[in-house]
């Protein structure tokens, strides 16, 4: 139990990247309907991905709030509401389904 713990915590603590739009996609081309805001950030052992509401200038913002580096908890800063896990190229993947907590910007 206390190794699941720890294994647990470390995949909420990462260093941030950098946040993106992402664009709904028709025919193969990207169209102006954003649809989510994507946080990238270095977990131990591979990356994760916060993937937040479209929000007008949300990436911007995070950008603005957090530096490329910067050490981020993600249990701190959003509201987690499911989690995939995968393996991809023999890194680990985590994406985080969320929304940004109150007072975080």
């Amino acid at each position: 139990m206390a190794l699941r713990a720890v294994l647990i915590n470390s995949l909420q603590e990462g260093l941030f990247d950098h946040a993106a739009d992402k664009y709904f996609y028709a025919d193969g081309i990207a169209t102006d309907k954003k649809e989510n805001t994507i946080a990238h950030i270095f977990i131990k052992g591979g990356s994760a991905q916060v993937l937040l509401p479209p929000e007008e200038n949300l990436a911007e913002k995070l950008n603005n709030r957090f530096s490329f580096g910067e050490k981020i908890l993600i249990e701190d800063t959003f509201e987690v509401q499911d989690i995939k896990i995968s393996i991809y190229n023999g890194e680990l993947s985590i994406k985080y389904f969320a929304t940004l907590k109150e007072d975080i910007l």
